[in-house]
């Protein structure tokens, strides 16, 4: 924890939608003048953990900053959304390598270009490789006072436990029906059908929501994924190796889509159940989906792997 001049302003101004508790959590480190020098923010994917990452960025190196709250219209403001100098995103699907982290090393010892600060943001941070993690860790361990990182991630037990010590753990859970509401009259006015429809399908991911509606084909796909899974349910055991052998043929980023769909709605009807055995099927079935995901990730047999998923769910 580093001593910081205490924020003496109004309330700050967030562009995430959602998530008023960890919002709340953030302010109150930054007004009282103690701030940790990493945040790790967990929680299901899509639910707006690096949307709030990146709006707690613009805060930290926003002209403002010291005297003010984030005025939106300094050259570090505007810079945050197209590329700021001072900030780093690691933001990808697979594998982080330690050559990136290197990268990153590599920036944070020169001095800042436009801001106060520097502030590196990595997203899916449970994608750090062993060796990635481990130069991370030389980061954490020997922080300026300049340096802020906040990583994100859904699976904390990734997270390498040496890192997890050296962060402040924020955790966040799925959107409510007032913030799709406001979601709503903030980004979509008009589009009440297609937003209904989208909710429906989100399952309380206000970062999940956003692609629906703004990505038509990501959305149909989506949709058939769901009808795919309701399929598989209610369908015996000879049809269930016929969907397996359909998706056994699909390409990586179709199959991604899948999985992460079927992830999802296990893990929301996991939240939503009402009885200890409700609440341990939907539990083994995003057990099942997650450890399906991991094996492809091993390069298993994709037949083998599809065989053993629809034959659990």
């Amino acid at each position: 924890m580093r001593k910081k001049s205490a924020l003496k302003t109004e309330d700050l101004v967030w562009s995430t939608i959602g998530h008023e508790f960890q919002k709340l959590v953030l302010e109150k480190s930054l007004k009282s003048g103690r701030l940790p020098h990493a945040w790790i923010f967990s929680g299901s994917r899509n639910v707006g953990k690096t949307s709030l990452a990146l709006d707690f960025a613009k805060i930290l190196l926003c002209n403002s900053f010291e005297r003010s709250r984030p005025c939106g219209d300094c050259n570090n403001c505007r810079s945050v959304k197209g590329g700021h100098p001072d900030m780093i995103v690691v933001d990808q699907e697979g594998e982080i390598t330690v050559d990136q982290i290197r990268r990153l090393q590599r920036q944070f010892v020169l001095k800042s270009f436009m801001a106060n600060a520097k502030v590196a943001v990595i997203s899916s941070a449970e994608n750090l490789n062993q060796e990635a993690a481990n130069a991370f860790l030389k980061l954490l361990e020997e922080p300026t006072s300049k340096t802020h990182f906040i990583l994100t991630t859904s699976n904390l037990d990734r997270i390498l436990p040496t890192v997890l010590s050296r962060c402040q753990k924020l955790f966040f859970g799925l959107s409510g029906a007032s913030d799709f509401a406001r979601f709503s009259t903030a980004h979509v006015e008009g589009r009440d059908s297609a937003m209904q429809g989208a909710v429906a399908m989100s399952y309380g991911r206000l970062g999940l929501l956003r692609r629906l509606m703004i990505h038509p084909e990501f959305a149909e796909q989506w949709i058939a994924s769901l009808a795919l899974l309701r399929q598989l349910l209610s369908c015996d055991l000879s049809e269930k190796l016929k969907i397996s052998q359909e998706l056994a043929g699909r390409e990586g980023e179709e199959i991604d889509l899948v999985l992460f769909s079927w992830l999802l709605a296990a893990e929301t009807r996991l939240l939503a159940s009402q009885s200890n055995a409700e609440a341990v099927r939907e539990g083994e079935r995003a057990k099942a989906v997650w450890e399906a995901a991991e094996h492809l990730r091993l390069n298993l047999n994709t037949r083998l792997v599809f065989d053993n998923l629809v034959l659990q769910i």
